[in-house]
């Protein structure tokens, strides 16, 4: 059996270890941030619902992503 060199066996690694990395500083203190809700969270929640309900965002606007 021959074994040949990957010049993308190295590289494969590396973006292993940059995801891995990533993941743990997304994943971190994950339960405490944010540990509250916010106020264009809120609007925005609103301003789905209000939508879905009636068809017209909080400013009373008919349709406004239209």
């Amino acid at each position: 059996m021959k074994i040949t060199n990957n010049p993308l066996r190295g590289k494969n690694w590396i973006l292993i270890v940059i995801l891995l990395f990533a993941a743990i500083l997304r994943l971190w203190n994950l339960g405490s941030i944010p540990p509250h809700l916010t106020p264009d969270e809120a609007s925005l929640g609103y301003n789905a619902y209000s939508i879905l309900k009636t068809g017209r965002d909080e400013y009373s606007k008919f349709l406004p992503i239209i």
